[in-house]
C-alpha cells in the first residue's frame, strides 16, 4: 500500500481511539446515536480502501468487522456490561492499528518532473526541493528533448538541455525512464501544448494526452505568470484539460480558468514557484562572473525582451531595442544586461523571418559596443540577483518575477511609438466635466488629471494608493453626484470617492473580477452593473458606504449560452422612472433592473432582428443603434413596436461590421457615435433628418488600425458641448451642439509632474522617458529584496499530499 494512503488510514484510526475515550465518559447513550453510526461507517470505509489497495491485508478486514459488531453491541447494551464492552472496543482498535502497521507494507511513492528548457526549471525548483526532502517519495527529474519549428511547422532542430538542468537537480535520462513500468504517482509538467505550439514542440511520447495513461495525478505548473490575467488561449490547451490539478498564481487567474470551463476543484491558487527561486537567490549576494566584467562597478539594468514583443509589433520592437542601446551608450556609468527570451530567434524564424537579419545584427552591435552583457544562459535567477533595476515588457512572466524582488522597474510598451518624447499624455476613458474643469482618470497610469479649460493647464493628483503607479485600465467609468465623483473600477479593487471641492479621496473596497461596470445613481445608492458575465451586481449606500451584492441569476436565466462566463452580456445605464434599461449583446432584447425590488426583467423587442449596441431615451421613445451594420431603430416601449428604422446610407456596405460604439440623447437630438470612424451622426427625433459631422481632418485622430476603438463610451455633455475622449490622441474632442463645429483640444503634461505624484519604484514608458528613469534609479538606494515571502512550492507540495487520496 502506498505509504501516504497508509498514513491517512492510521490518522483516521486515531479518531476511532478518541471515540473510545468519549464512550468511557458517556452518561446518556441517547445523545451518542450519531457517533455509533459514524464509527461503523468509518470502519467500513477503511475496509473498502484496504481491499482496493492491498492484496494481502492479513486479518485487518476481520478486525474491522469485529469492531463494527462491538459498536453494535455497545449501542444495544442496557446493563452493567457497558464498561467491559468499551474495554473490548479499545483493544479491537489497537488490533486494527497494529495489523495495519505491521502487516500492510509501506510502499514508497513516485514523483517525476518533466522539464524541457533549462531556463524554465524555476517553475519546478521549489516544489522539487520540498519533494526531495520527503523520504516517502522516490523523486526523479527527467529532462525531455524538444524541437524548434519553422514557419510551416516543420522541425528545424532538436534540443536537449539535461546538462544545464543537472546543475540544479540530479537527473534521469529520458531514454532510461519507462513510464509503463514506473507508473508514477505524480507527474509534473510545465509544457501544456502537446502538438499546439508554433515555435517549439516536445516528442509525442511526452504529450499530456499520453502521460495520463500512466498516472491519475498529472500536475500542471504554469510557466507563464501575469500580474492580472493570463492569456486566454492557455485555458484550452491539452495539458490544462488533462491535468488533475492546475496551480494558478492567484485567485484572479483561478477564476479565469473556471470561467473557461475548467472544473473549480481542479484549479488551486497557491502562488507561482517561479517567484520562490528568484526571491531566495536574490537574498544572497551574487558575484559577477569574470566574463561579465563590463558590469562591474556600474548600475546594472536587466533588459528583458519577450516573445509577445516580437509577435505583436516586430518592427517597433526592433526600433525600441536600438533606442535602448543608444541611451546606454550615453551613460557610461551604467550597464545593460540584455537577456532576451530563450526562444526569441526561434520565434522570429517561425513568425517574422523577414526581421531575422536585422535582429541578429542588433545583437552583434550590442556585443561589440561594450556597454553591457548579452545573457543567453539559462540562469535567469542569477541575472535578476546581479541587476539593480529592470527594463522590459509588463506582461512578460519575467517582469512578475522581478517585481517580487522589490527593485526598481520600468515597463517598455511596444504598442506605443512615442517612446522618445519628454511630454506625457493626459489620456483618459472616463471623465466628468464640472464648471469648465475636466476631471479625468488616466487609462495609461494610476493618476487623476484636472484640466482647466480656461487656463489650459493640467493638475496631476494621486490615484488609487493600493495599485502601482504604472497600472493601466484601473478605472474606465465615472459618475458625479453633488460634487462627488465616483471613479468606477475595471482592473482596480476599489471605487474612488473624489470630492472636487478639496481633492480628498476615499477608497470603497468592492469585489471585482476585473470586469467593467456601468454606474447608476438612484435613491441614494450607487449601482455597479456588470457589462461582462458576473454572478452579482453591487449597490453602495452613498451615506454609509455599505456595499450590498445582489444575485444576477444569469446562469439560470441563460443556461443554453456557451461560454457564458467569457461574454459581454449587457451594457448601458438609461434610467427611466425607478428602473434602468440596458441593451443585450446576446439577443434582440433589453434588460430592465427595477431599483425598488432589484428584480431583473428581459423585454424582447418585437420585429427587432439583431442585438443593439446602445440605447437612448428622448422622453417618449427609445432609440437603439444596431450591433452590426448601419441601422438606427426607434422603439415605442408602451406598444413594444419598432416604429421607425433609419439606415445611414454612407455605411450601407458595412452590414456585418460593428460600426457604432454608442448612442445618446443630448440637446433635443439623437447622437450616434462610431467605433472606428471620425464621424458623428446627429438625428432630429421629430423630423428624422440626419446630419453627419466629419472630423477626419483632425490629424491627431488618424486611425492606424491597431486600436480596436477610437473613443471611450464615456461621453459627457456640459453647457453647449459634447466631450469625446479618444483612446490614443493626446487631447479631447469638443462638439458645439449649436453650430455642429468640432474642435480638438490638445492636452500636454510634463513627465516631471507625474514623477512627483506617482510613488513607488515601478514606472512605465507612459509615465516618463527611459532617460528620466535611469536618473531616478541612479539616485535611488533601493536594492533590497522583499522579506517574509512564503514559498509557493512548499504550499503546493503540502496541498498535493493532503489531497492525493481525497
Amino acid at each position: 500500500m502506498k505509504i501516504i494512503l497508509k498514513e491517512k488510514i492510521l490518522s483516521i484510526i486515531s479518531s476511532m481511539e478518541e471515540a473510545n475515550n468519549y464512550f468511557k465518559k458517556l452518561t446518556d447513550k441517547a445523545s451518542a446515536v450519531e457517533l455509533f453510526l459514524t464509527c461503523q461507517e468509518t470502519a467500513a470505509q477503511i475496509g473498502d480502501i484496504i481491499e482496493k489497495n492491498e492484496s494481502q491485508p492479513g486479518k485487518v478486514i476481520e478486525y474491522l468487522e469485529n469492531y463494527c459488531e462491538l459498536v453494535y453491541q455497545l449501542y444495544i447494551c442496557e446493563g452493567t456490561e457497558w464498561g467491559a464492552l468499551v474495554d473490548k472496543l479499545e483493544m479491537q482498535v489497537e488490533k486494527i492499528r497494529s495489523g495495519i502497521e505491521k502487516v500492510i507494507p509501506s510502499d514508497s511513492m513516485k514523483a517525476v518532473f518533466l522539464p524541457y528548457i533549462a531556463s524554465m526549471w524555476d517553475t519546478f525548483h521549489s516544489i522539487y526541493l520540498s519533494a526531495k526532502e520527503d523520504l516517502r517519495f522516490d523523486v526523479k527529474v527527467v529532462p525531455i528533448p524538444y524541437y524548434t519549428l519553422g514557419p510551416e511547422g516543420q522541425i528545424l532542430s532538436e534540443h536537449y538541455e539535461g546538462q544545464e538542468i543537472s546543475e540544479y537537480a540530479k537527473i534521469t535520462d529520458y531514454r532510461n525512464y519507462d513510464f509503463q513500468r514506473e507508473q508514477p504517482d505524480i507527474i509534473f509538467i510545465h509544457n501544456p501544448y502537446d502538438q499546439y505550439n508554433r515555435v517549439t514542440r516536445i516528442p509525442e511520447a511526452f504529450y499530456s494526452s499520453q502521460l495520463i495513461k500512466y498516472t491519475s495525478r498529472l500536475v500542471y505548473i504554469p510557466y507563464y505568470i501575469s500580474k492580472e490575467k493570463t492569456l486566454d488561449h492557455f485555458m484550452q490547451l491539452p495539458g490544462v484539460r488533462n491535468a488533475w490539478r492546475i496551480f494558478a498564481q492567484n485567485e484572479t487567474i483561478r477564476e479565469q480558468y473556471i470561467e473557461s470551463g475548467i472544473a473549480s476543484e481542479k484549479v488551486v491558487a497557491l502562488g507561482s514557484p517561479k517567484l520562490d527561486m528568484v526571491v531566495s537567490f536574490s537574498k544572497k549576494k551574487q558575484p559577477i562572473p569574470d566574463e561579465w566584467s563590463a558590469l562591474k562597478n556600474k548600475k546594472v539594468f536587466f533588459y528583458n525582451t519577450s516573445l509577445m514583443d516580437i509577435m505583436n509589433r516586430g518592427d517597433l520592437f526592433l526600433k525600441k531595442i536600438r533606442y535602448v542601446i543608444s541611451v546606454f551608450k550615453e551613460h557610461k556609468d551604467m550597464a545593460l544586461l540584455w537577456r532576451p527570451h530563450p526562444l526569441s530567434i526561434a520565434t522570429i524564424q517561425a513568425t517574422a523571418p523577414e526581421l531575422l537579419n536585422d535582429y541578429l545584427n542588433l545583437i552583434q552591435d550590442f556585443k561589440n559596443s561594450g556597454i553591457g552583457v548579452y545573457d543567453d544562459t539559462g540562469e535567469l535567477d542569477r541575472t535578476i540577483a546581479i541587476s539593480d533595476a529592470y527594463i522590459g515588457e509588463l506582461q512578460s512572466s519575467v517582469s512578475q518575477l522581478y517585481e517580487a524582488t522589490g527593485k526598481p522597474m520600468y515597463y517598455i510598451e511596444n504598442y506605443n511609438p512615442d517612446f522618445m518624447l519628454e511630454e506625457r499624455y493626459a489620456r483618459c476613458l472616463c471623465a466628468e466635466v464640472i464648471d469648465k474643469k475636466i476631471y479625468m482618470y488616466s487609462w495609461e497610469y494610476n493618476s487623476i488629471f484636472v484640466y482647466d479649460e480656461i487656463t489650459k493647464t493640467v493638475r496631476v493628483e494621486r490615484g488609487d494608493d493600493t495599485a502601482l503607479g504604472c497600472e493601466k485600465f484601473l478605472y474606465l467609468q465615472s459618475i458625479e453626484d453633488r460634487n462627488i465623483i465616483y471613479f468606477v473600477p475595471s482592473a482596480a479593487l476599489n471605487v474612488i470617492k473624489y470630492d472636487i471641492s478639496d481633492g480628498n479621496r476615499k477608497l470603497i473596497s468592492i469585489r471585482n473580477e476585473g470586469k467593467a461596470f456601468d454606474p447608476v445613481i438612484f435613491g441614494g445608492k450607487l449601482y455597479l452593473l456588470p457589462i461582462y458575465y458576473s454572478d452579482y451586481f453591487a449597490s453602495i449606500d452613498l451615506e454609509t458606504e455599505q456595499v450590498e451584492y445582489i444575485s444576477t441569476h444569469y446562469r439560470e436565466q441563460f443556461p443554453n449560452i456557451k461560454n457564458l462566463g467569457e461574454k459581454s452580456l449587457f451594457y448601458g445605464n438609461t434610467v427611466l422612472g425607478h428602473s434602468v434599461w440596458r441593451i443585450s449583446f446576446i439577443g434582440a432584447f433589453l434588460q430592465r433592473i427595477c431599483f425598488d425590488s432589484n428584480e431583473i426583467q428581459y423585454i424582447e423587442i418585437e420585429n427587432l432582428k439583431e442585438p443593439l449596441r446602445g440605447i437612448a431615451f428622448d422622453g417618449k421613445y427609445f432609440w437603439g443603434a444596431g450591433l452590426y451594420g448601419n441601422k438606427i431603430y426607434k422603439w415605442d416601449p408602451n406598444e413594444n413596436k419598432i416604429i421607425c428604422t433609419i439606415a445611414i446610407e454612407r455605411w450601407e456596405q458595412l452590414q456585418k461590421t460593428m460600426l457604432f460604439s454608442d448612442i445618446y440623447f443630448f440637446g433635443n437630438s439623437i447622437w450616434v457615435f462610431f467605433k472606428r470612424e471620425c464621424n458623428v451622426v446627429r438625428i432630429d427625433p421629430t423630423t428624422k433628418n440626419i446630419k453627419i459631422l466629419d472630423f477626419s481632418n483632425i490629424f491627431e485622430l488618424r486611425f492606424d488600425g491597431n486600436e480596436q476603438q477610437l473613443f471611450s463610451e464615456n461621453i459627457r455633455m456640459f453647457g453647449k458641448y459634447i466631450y469625446l475622449f479618444p483612446y490614443h490622441a493626446n487631447g479631447i474632442i469638443k462638439i458645439d451642439i449649436e453650430t455642429n463645429e468640432v474642435y480638438f483640444e490638445k492636452i500636454y503634461i510634463e513627465s516631471q509632474q507625474l514623477l512627483k505624484k506617482i510613488s513607488g519604484s515601478t514606472l512605465s514608458e507612459s509615465i516618463c522617458s527611459l532617460k528620466k528613469y535611469l536618473q531616478r534609479v541612479k539616485q535611488s538606494k533601493n536594492s533590497a529584496c522583499k522579506n517574509g515571502y512564503m514559498l509557493a512550492g512548499d504550499r503546493i507540495w503540502k496541498y498535493i499530499l493532503d489531497n492525493l487520496y481525497m
